[in-house]
């Protein structure tokens, strides 16, 4: 391979948490509001019973926190798929989502 043709084709992290991470009603929102607050953008909230996730189709890039009520732990996971900008700005933005996930 040549360096020079490499590109990245997923950029992710994945964060399980113990405590399992609180999701009720009217936390994808506030969720949503603290990004704005960073500059992270997002098209939609889908949220669900025990689960969240944050979406923006251009450049893509997915926000999703997941717990249950069964288990100690939860999962917050931020991913990129076939990433549109640096792994530098990605990362920015990873730490942004993190920032903002803990006020809310």
């Amino acid at each position: 391979m040549r360096p020079e043709t490499r590109r990245h084709i997923h950029l992710g992290i994945n964060y399980v948490m113990m405590p399992a991470p609180p999701v009720y009603q009217g936390t994808g929102l506030a969720l949503q509001e603290a990004l704005l607050q960073r500059s992270v953008d997002s098209d939609r909230v889908d949220q669900s019973e025990n689960a969240l996730k944050v979406i923006r189709g251009r450049p893509p890039f997915q926000v999703v926190v997941r717990s249950s009520p069964d288990q100690p732990t939860g999962q917050h996971l931020i991913l990129a798929p076939e990433p549109a900008r640096s792994v530098e700005y990605s990362t920015q933005e990873a730490e942004f989502v993190v920032e903002a996930f803990e006020s809310v």
